[in-house]
């Protein structure tokens, strides 16, 4: 959608005449086709309704309902209250023996995963991040 100012804009200088629909289109970055439109009178600004316009931003803090950081009122629990459908609530895991994996592995694999798992406990093997390379083409000093 083409912001109002901008068709305005583009009406202005069609009524000015100096300038052709082609020049037009190529300094405001419109079609030429969507300039036409606009000559014709096809394409008319578009005027935001009602429930469109934009709410005053309070400041940002912390939404007492959903926790977010957002300019208050939260728009996210406004729309939430417009549309009361029930949503899916997280459970919280509590820790047992066995965590949770999270992947879905065949019994033997997840066997061998957790013995590897309990070996880098054991010893505490620390993860390194992972290693990258980068290629620099062009450069004269390469092996």
């Amino acid at each position: 959608m083409i912001a109002a100012s901008v068709i305005h804009h583009i009406q202005q200088l069609l009524a000015e005449g100096a300038s052709s629909q082609r020049r037009i289109a190529r300094l405001t970055g419109i079609s030429r086709g969507t300039i036409a439109a606009v000559a014709q009178g096809r394409r008319r600004p578009h005027e935001p309704r009602a429930d469109e316009q934009e709410e005053p931003l309070g400041p940002v803090e912390r939404c007492p309902e959903c926790g977010a950081m957002v300019h208050m009122p939260c728009r996210a629990c406004r729309i939430r209250s417009q549309n009361p459908k029930p949503r899916r609530v997280r459970q919280v895991v509590k820790d047992t023996e066995e965590p949770s994996l999270r992947l879905q592995l065949r019994p033997e694999h997840e066997a061998r995963y957790r013995q590897v798992r309990a070996w880098r406990e054991e010893v505490g093997f620390v993860e390194e991040e992972p290693r990258t390379s980068i290629a620099i083409f062009g450069a004269k000093d390469h092996a």
